[in-house]
């Protein structure tokens, strides 16, 4: 993750191993520093290591070099290492916060996510401020504090995304009389694959394996930290720090001491421990699209326009489906009680067929149809009356036990 000009800013060491000239060749980067200052920009302890004495206020982190993960030999500290020096302070009661003073215009990957998470979570404020360059990598670990300050005439911001850099010295190895060989096992075909492919001219198994994934992370870990952050400004250009400003890159215009002035509003403010959230809330990060830090900060959960948007729309709809949920709940009932009804009533009816009362009587409507039916198959087996079987009966005037012929219709 480099700007443009860090990256030539590297060449003389390049140049230096391929001419056999490191003895010419200024090895050294400048170191990462700290300071203390009091709210008059007086400086009262320097690089010493100790904690700050009573009379300090704000701890600065100059950082004006490539970003690496871990300390280098040519002179700067890694991420790693800056993280456990913010560590002790903030232990220290004198310190009030911290400014990350930046020129840098980016550096290696790995590592920065994590500073950039470990300063958006950081119990004391903490300011970023630049009259330089804060490019990729930097800007990354700069979008985690609480405000980002740069000077009218400052140089490049930006430069959000992921590059891979390599020049290949397999020719100037043959050059010195090197014998170049790479040879893979048979069980490793895919050992090196991208690095293997681009050699061949094919640089999409790297964009797609290592770059786009590392460019989507530090997309998402931006929009987290600056959700106002514009969308042109994500896809990689550097700018002016005016034009910063409009694409929601930094928060402000102003000189070094409005960041020390900033670090004691943002203290004065509130106590950010006391801000802190003590728990998720994974259902409105949900309705957001988004992922708050663990203890969330200022005055607990801060939304844009557009998320309490989002978040009323949710919450309208919300009601409309509990409404319409109701209503269906209500007809469910209605029908039931009807279906209950119904059911009472055909009940009634088989009891009454089938001449069951008291304790005999069926209850559900179940045993009612198999009763039925086994009545049913009852009578089927019986034998029909002999008048349903010979028309004739009639006629011959046989005589049949079901009608009564003492009665006057039959003795008119």
């Amino acid at each position: 993750m480099l700007t443009e000009e860090s990256k030539n800013s590297l060449m003389p060491f390049l140049f230096g191993i391929i001419n056999g000239q490191m003895d010419k060749v200024d090895l050294t980067l400048s170191e990462t520093e700290h300071e203390f200052l009091n709210s008059q920009m007086l400086k009262v302890q320097l690089n010493t290591g100790q904690s700050a004495p009573e009379s300090s206020q704000v701890a600065v982190l100059r950082i004006h070099h490539p970003i690496f993960k871990y300390d280098q030999f040519c002179g700067p500290q890694g991420t790693q290492s800056m993280m456990r020096l913010m560590d002790k302070w903030k232990e220290d009661s004198s310190i009030t916060g911290v400014i990350l003073d930046i020129n840098s215009g980016g550096g290696q990957g790995s590592g920065t996510g994590e500073f950039a998470e470990y300063l958006h979570n950081y119990p004391k404020p903490t300011v970023s401020f630049t009259k330089d360059v804060v490019g990729s990598a930097a800007y990354y670990f700069a979008a985690g504090t609480d405000h980002i300050i740069a000077h009218k005439h400052a140089d490049l911001i930006g430069s959000i995304g992921a590059m891979y850099y390599t020049i290949n010295m397999e020719g100037v190895l043959r050059k010195q009389g090197a014998d170049v060989h790479e040879i893979y096992s048979s069980l490793s075909p895919e050992k090196n694959i991208q690095s293997r492919n681009l050699k061949e001219g094919d640089e999409k198994p790297l964009v797609e394996k290592l770059l786009d994934p590392g460019a989507s992370k530090f997309h998402e870990d931006i929009l987290q930290y600056r959700p106002k952050i514009s969308e042109k400004a994500l896809k990689g250009d550097v700018y002016n720090p005016e034009e910063a400003l409009s694409h929601g890159l930094i928060d402000a215009l102003g000189t070094f001491q409005d960041a020390i002035n900033k670090v004691f509003e943002l203290s004065n403010k509130t106590d950010k421990d006391d801000t802190k959230m003590s728990k998720a809330y994974p259902k409105i990060e949900s309705v957001l699209n988004l992922k708050f830090g663990e203890g969330e900060s200022e005055n607990g959960i801060l939304l844009t326009e557009e998320q309490a948007d989002q978040m009323e729309a949710r919450l309208e709809k919300m009601e409309g489906d509990l409404q319409t949920a109701n209503t269906d709940l209500q007809t469910s009932k209605d029908n039931a009680t009807t279906l209950s009804d119904e059911n009472t009533t055909a009940l009634e009816a088989i009891n009454t067929m089938l001449g069951l009362d008291g304790d005999s009587k069926i209850s559900t409507l179940k045993e009612g149809m198999t009763a039925v039916q086994a009545k049913m198959n009852e009578l089927g087996k019986n034998p029909g009356d002999d008048h349903t079987k010979t028309p004739e009966n009639k006629k011959e005037g046989k005589k049949h036990e079901y009608i009564d012929f003492n009665s006057p219709i039959y003795n008119n």
